[in-house]
């Protein structure tokens, strides 16, 4: 019965982590996003490039 009992408790707590963990990740998504392009950099560069870019310029106008 006790063997029974710690199981049930191991597996009802990892259930309980998880929501929380799944929980977090939506509430923070676009947090965890800018970190992981932060970490990684690749955005950067997409960032800087179209910040730059003139938009005037792609209509054709004459600038």
């Amino acid at each position: 019965m006790k063997k029974a009992e710690m199981s049930m408790t191991l597996i009802v707590s990892t259930i309980i982590i998880l929501v929380v963990l799944v929980v977090l990740v939506i509430f923070f998504r676009e947090k965890i996003g800018e970190l992981i392009s932060n970490i990684t950099g690749f955005t950067d560069g997409l960032s800087e490039t179209a910040t730059d870019v003139d938009i005037e310029g792609l209509n054709g106008e004459i600038i």
